[in-house]
């Protein structure tokens, strides 16, 4: 699949994605062409430059397409800022959001297996992880109950399994939209 040129611009800034799926037409097929429109296999937007990654780029991207934004800018309080403005949302930072802010916005916390019953009814869920160490997290879209993920990192793909994208890692925590 070759990215349309409107899918290629520097990671700061938003994209309008051509799919956008809503809360009253969710499926697993439209979680995954929400991904597949952004080819983040191929897409210099989501490469992994200077030891940088963009998992929290595509995350916005994708929640955009599917109108359950999770911003990559946010206020003092949480909440969407503009492009540029406000604090930068990274990978670390969500759990915070998605506790506070997320939650307003209709993010709620889910174990393993709602998990598994969100992910096969195409809600939107996301898997993260935060890193101890304070150093880079990670943050990836779950495609179905078999624990299968989009994500953009040190590796970019779609479909793949959780233990593929996030490694032997500590404890991943799950939300989904509501």
């Amino acid at each position: 699949m070759s990215t349309p040129g409107k899918y290629v611009k520097p990671p700061w800034l938003s994209l309008d994605p051509e799919f956008v799926n809503g809360p009253d037409a969710r499926s697993p097929q439209a979680l995954e062409q929400a991904c597949q429109q952004f080819d983040v296999e191929h897409n210099p937007r989501y490469r992994p430059q200077a030891g940088k990654t963009f998992c929290n780029i595509f995350i916005w991207d994708v929640t955009r397409a599917l109108s359950c934004e999770i911003p990559h800018w946010v206020t003092s309080e949480g909440e969407p800022a503009p492009v540029g403005k406000g604090k930068e949302l990274r990978a670390n930072d969500m759990h915070g959001w998605f506790l506070g802010a997320g939650r307003r916005h209709g993010w709620e916390p889910c174990v393993r297996r709602e998990t598994q019953m969100h992910a096969e009814a195409g809600q939107p869920v996301v898997a993260l992880w935060v890193n101890p160490m304070g150093g880079p997290g990670h943050v990836a879209l779950v495609l179905d109950a078999a624990f299968n993920i989009a994500q953009a990192g040190t590796r970019n793909f779609v479909g793949q399994s959780l233990l593929y994208g996030f490694g032997p890692v500590g404890t991943v925590h799950f939300f989904y939209h509501s």
